[in-house]
């Protein structure tokens, strides 16, 4: 179980909800983040938000994404991105689970990748985030420089609540 960090509140949507200091499972924390990070970073070449997160190697971040989406539109709240399970061309950001050990194909140009774990760079010229589990805490880390090599504009206030590293 982890606790809600203080920082993911800032992410969410509207005010803080009563239950911003209940304790949450790791995969919803994750899911969280996934949903808010298109309101702190520009795709290359578009006004609009990203569409689509595919998940991959991470079922349970997958259910938490679907719970949460179920979630806001009960309440009221449309969201404009969609989950899937797997790699598809429509994809425009990839959420990748600590498993998960192959090459990525089939990527989408402008699809930036969000990874569990370390964040080893992908190789093939993606752009990294990296969600770190830290005791109790999911710490975002950021590669500023390579995100701004490949065209993605990052709010301040996202680097200011990240780790920002330089990969290899």
């Amino acid at each position: 179980m982890f606790i809600l960090l203080a920082t993911l509140l800032l992410l969410i949507p509207g005010r803080a909800p009563a239950f911003a200091e209940a304790r949450y499972e790791e995969a919803a924390v994750r899911a969280a983040m996934l949903l808010n990070f298109p309101k702190f970073i520009a795709w290359p070449g578009t006004q609009a938000a990203p569409g689509k997160v595919c998940v991959v190697s991470a079922p349970p971040v997958l259910e938490a994404l679907v719970t949460l989406q179920s979630t806001a539109e009960a309440a009221g709240r449309r969201l404009t991105l969609t989950a899937q399970e797997g790699i598809g061309e429509d994809c425009t950001y990839v959420y990748l689970g600590a498993s998960h050990r192959t090459a990525l194909t089939g990527l989408p140009p402008g699809c930036l990748v969000i990874r569990e774990g370390r964040g080893e760079r992908t190789g093939n010229g993606i752009s990294a985030i990296e969600l770190v589990r830290r005791g109790e805490r999911v710490v975002i880390r950021v590669d500023y420089q390579r995100l701004l090599d490949d065209g993605f504009a990052v709010d301040a206030r996202l680097l200011q609540l990240a780790e920002v590293f330089a990969g290899a």
